[in-house]
């Protein structure tokens, strides 16, 4: 039996609500590439609150402070560093990885960490754990490119800017849950004590090495069960164009695709002839064009990290205990981790509706406003205790 005119009416327009509407189709598939993303904020900042407890369990130290030594330093300094060296080569690597396939791509970086994660939580020498953390940061490399890609083409062209916000809203979730995690084991071990670690301390450290273990886990049986296509563009570059259709339509919610089809049959055009006439580094920074765009996204990419935001989910308990008492350490990064977490949800909101450009401008501005007085008073007021829980504030 045919539908009257008014009937297939009201049909399209109710798959153009879905389609109009945030939590989507799109939104699954999203959700479970960002399991990614919170693997990628945890792993960063697991070692925030529990690095002490493996000084003292591994014996770093063996003069009567069990924390304070060149051993310690030294190490723990390669422990924390080691994760961004990696990224620097799975970021890399991952323009090759994408190739087989974006759905891909997030399967291997899952059984990635089920065997790092292992791996990292049963080790009891240094070099183990070290080698460890920097493939957790290759991981981290692959998800930096992976995610976004894979984001960016499974999504409505209308909200590719707020769900490509979920991929740093879960890493900074990911970031909170793992100095939330830190709040169990107390307010971490005394050096000067000869106090031996209790038996939850020394489990609990390696189940929080293990966490990321399940979480990846998750991520394969979503991608396994419910979500096993691959994304659209990636299915048209693959001559697989029915394919494509049909995932088009579940994430459009309408049987008319032909728009989006031809958006995408364009972008394989032009990245074809892109490669035919590519160009090298330094002779596309002869032309003033993409001299210009290189420069500004190297630059924005440098400053991002120029901001110490790293150096805050990765070693704030460092940080704070020159000025708080070590009761309040992890309870005062849980505070600050959260507000990163929590403050990122505007950003779904407002990259839609006042653009990326004021997005970033913001940011910057808040950047400066936060340092700026930070810095005048460490000059004025270097040995002052208000200087140093203002720097906490900013």
């Amino acid at each position: 039996m045919k539908k009257s005119s008014k009937e297939a009416s009201s049909s399209c327009s109710a798959k153009g609500e879905v389609s109009n509407s945030f939590f989507n189709t799109s939104f699954l598939y999203v959700l479970s590439a960002c399991i990614a993303s919170f693997i990628f904020g945890y792993q960063v900042s697991v070692l925030n609150t529990i690095k002490n407890f493996i000084v003292i369990e591994f014996q770093w130290c063996k003069g009567e402070d069990r924390l304070d030594c060149d051993e310690n330093t030294i190490r723990s300094s390669f422990l924390l560093a080691s994760v961004f060296i990696g990224a620097v080569f799975g970021s890399g690597f991952s323009g090759y990885l994408v190739q087989f396939g974006r759905r891909f791509s997030l399967l291997v970086i899952y059984v990635f960490f089920v065997f790092v994660s292992i791996l990292t939580s049963i080790t009891h020498h240094f070099d183990t754990i070290l080698f460890a953390r920097l493939f957790s940061g290759f991981g981290i490399g692959l998800i930096t490119v992976s995610v976004p890609m894979y984001i960016s083409e499974m999504t409505h062209k209308d909200k590719k800017g707020a769900y490509g916000v979920l991929h740093q809203l879960f890493i900074t979730f990911g970031i909170f849950i793992a100095v939330l995690l830190g709040l169990a084991m107390g307010e971490g071990p005394d050096g000067k004590s000869t106090k031996p670690l209790s038996e939850f301390e020394k489990i609990w450290w390696r189940l929080m090495f293990f966490f990321p273990t399940l979480i990846s886990l998750l991520g394969i049986f979503l991608l396994v069960i419910f979500f096993k296509e691959e994304t659209p563009y990636f299915l048209f570059e693959k001559g697989k164009i029915e394919e494509s259709k049909k995932i088009l339509m579940k994430i459009y919610g309408t049987n008319d695709v032909e728009e989006p089809m031809k958006a995408i049959k364009e972008a394989i055009e032009q990245n074809e002839s892109a490669k035919n006439n590519s160009l090298s580094l330094l002779r596309a920074m002869k032309i003033p064009s993409y001299r210009y765009v290189i420069l500004l996204g190297c630059i924005l990419s440098g400053f991002q990290q120029f901001t110490g935001i790293n150096v805050l989910v990765a070693n704030s308990n460092e940080l704070y205990k020159g000025f708080l008492g070590k009761d309040l350490i992890t309870i005062l990064s849980v505070i600050m981790t959260a507000v990163n977490f929590l403050m990122t949800f505007p950003a779904i909101y407002i990259v839609e509706k006042l653009g990326r450009k004021t997005l970033l401008l913001g940011g910057c501005i808040g950047v400066i406003c936060a340092y700026l007085p930070t810095a005048i008073a460490n000059e004025l007021y270097k040995d002052s205790y208000s200087c140093c829980k203002l720097s906490f504030f900013s």
